[in-house]
């Protein structure tokens, strides 16, 4: 079979084109529905959004469709269970980036605008190669961020110039903590992620 190299490379762009949608409509997200990353934002120059790709069990795929098929009052999102996602985006709100790791993102959203700027994109190892210059599904941006994890993981951990020193990230903790408390003592746990730092 002989491949139409603009079509493939269409499809391609169409593909990133929808990931990176995909990415926009998390981030609105993030802002509105996350708890944490809405306190921080309130309080914050910024918020890191760490992203990365969790398997998604068989047992809490049945979950979800028979949530999605006993609510009648919602529009189902699902007409089987092989249309429940087997993988789903955790985004985490953080104010110290973490050690980059595969399969995630890293992006740094700023409150008052729809302004962010993207740290670093990793995909799965096994999916690098197909991001080398030469390919139909080249991507420069992508393989510059593979090859620094490659070479300098850590150094995609270190500090910008505008992020909190400790004292400011401690009085921070500690009015966002007081704030959880006051919503419900349950988000505690989670609160604990955004604060920790890189090792």
């Amino acid at each position: 079979m002989k491949v139409n190299i603009l079509e493939a490379h269409d499809r391609y762009e169409y593909l990133l084109e929808r990931e990176s949608r995909k990415i926009e409509e998390g981030i609105k997200e993030f802002r509105e529905n996350n708890i944490i990353a809405k306190l921080l934002l309130q309080r914050c120059r910024y918020v890191y959004a760490f992203i990365h790709k969790k398997e998604v069990g068989a047992d809490e795929r049945q979950s979800e469709y028979l949530q999605d098929l006993w609510n009648p009052e919602l529009l189902r999102k699902y007409k089987s269970i092989e249309d429940v996602p087997s993988t789903r985006l955790l985004w985490q709100a953080r104010l110290s980036k973490p050690m980059a790791q595969e399969n995630s993102y890293l992006i740094k959203i700023y409150p008052n605008t729809e302004d962010y700027d993207v740290f670093w994109v990793i995909p799965e190892n096994h999916l690098w190669s197909q991001f080398k210059r030469g390919l139909v599904t080249a991507s420069n941006s992508l393989y510059m961020y593979i090859e620094a994890f490659i070479t300098d993981k850590e150094g995609l951990a270190i500090p910008e110039d505008d992020d909190y020193k400790q004292e400011e990230f401690d009085r921070i903790k500690i009015e966002v903590n007081w704030e959880l408390k006051k919503i419900n003592s349950a988000f505690k746990l989670t609160s604990e992620e955004a604060f920790s730092t890189s090792s």
